[in-house]
């Protein structure tokens, strides 16, 4: 699948109007991203990983966003996001996380596998990384 398959089935959509929508967007991710860390202190790894992964998913929706773009599927988003910031190496590396983090979210959430300390951890350190970088690439 690729960018051009998730527009014609209508999973990412060209809305300009969408840019705006940026902030808030990274201001969820936030909100997530220590809420995240606030679970896994009380060592609910499930869903720490959970609040972890959807603070990746507005910060993806933030970087989607601020390109003219909105999604109504979590795998089109890193498809899209795959193909429009091929170029910028850093953010790719971040967005092919999103998309591993995504199948154990998947797993997790609804097959009920288990999440360990490591993996929780992992994801919001990765998460806060991403945030970051997303923040200064924005900036730009």
């Amino acid at each position: 699948m690729n960018l051009n398959d998730c527009l014609e089935n209508n999973s990412i959509k060209k809305d300009f109007s969408i840019i705006s929508n940026s902030e808030m967007a990274l201001k969820l991710a936030d909100e997530f991203l220590e809420e995240a860390e606030q679970i896994l202190a009380i060592q609910k790894y499930r869903m720490a990983f959970i609040s972890a992964y959807l603070a990746n998913f507005h910060t993806c929706r933030a970087l989607l966003y601020s390109l003219g773009y909105k999604e109504h599927s979590h795998f089109c988003l890193y498809v899209a996001l795959g193909e429009l910031l091929q170029s910028n190496k850093k953010l790719l590396v971040h967005i092919n996380l999103f998309n591993k983090y995504r199948e154990e979210r998947e797993q997790a959430q609804y097959k009920g596998k288990d999440i360990s300390f490591l993996q929780a951890r992992n994801i919001i350190i990765d998460a806060k990384d991403f945030l970051k970088d997303t923040k200064e690439y924005l900036k730009k």
